[in-house]
């Protein structure tokens, strides 16, 4: 676990939005995401909004890196983005826990169903993983409600 870390959390959702006192809204929490049966699924993009939030112990001031990975059912390990660094400062409430938010959107190649997982790294250390799942539309395909 980084130095420091209090909690974290990683969600993936439709939207995240940065209201005008900068406060955060995040947006239709998912995890399952369809993809259409009557396209291979090799051609299908799936679009990811992923919202990541960490607190670090009052007075740890530094500066972390942070990094998501995807990591496809087969096992194949792809890194998400460039790596960021997000400086913790503390001055403005000492005695308060400092972090950080980072939002990205990504895209996912739609070439496997089953579950994914996003690995959420800060300084090389693995602090969270999320489960996101591909899989067909069986609406579309049945003309049934899934079961």
């Amino acid at each position: 676990m980084p130095k420091g870390l209090i909690s974290s959390l990683v969600l993936t959702c439709e939207r995240v939005l940065i209201e005008q006192d900068q406060v955060l809204s995040v947006i239709r929490i998912v995890d399952v995401f369809f993809v259409q049966p009557e396209i291979p699924v090799d051609e299908q993009v799936v679009l990811i909004n992923l919202f990541i939030s960490t607190k670090f112990s009052p007075g740890s001031e530094a500066d972390h890196t942070f990094q998501a990975l995807l990591l496809r059912p087969s096992g194949e390990l792809t890194l998400i983005g460039e790596p960021r660094t997000a400086r913790i400062d503390s001055s403005r409430y000492p005695d308060f826990p400092g972090g950080f938010n980072a939002i990205t959107q990504f895209p996912v190649a739609a070439r496997e169903l089953g579950t994914h997982y996003i690995i959420a790294q800060v300084d090389g250390c693995c602090f969270f993983e999320r489960g996101i799942t591909h899989t067909e539309n069986c609406r579309q395909r049945s003309g049934r409600q899934c079961s």
